[in-house]
């Protein structure tokens, strides 16, 4: 696989961990107006700790580069 082709899959595979984080807390915040979406999705962003992107990065390898 050329290395441009792994950083593209490397970066998809990260923003879809993290999207999911993000999924999991507007789905349990349950928001049904526009109004909630926005704080709802302002606290599933603050959600996102230090720790999960340092596991998100371990987890794609990138510890090791």
């Amino acid at each position: 696989m050329c290395g441009f082709c792994l950083r593209i899959r490397l970066i998809l595979i990260l923003l879809s961990l993290v999207w999911s984080k993000v999924k999991a807390v507007l789905r349990r915040l349950k928001a049904r107006s526009f109004e909630e979406l926005q704080k709802a999705l302002k606290t599933a962003l603050a959600a996102i700790t230090l720790g999960d992107i340092k596991n998100w990065f371990k987890h794609d390898g990138y510890a090791s580069m």
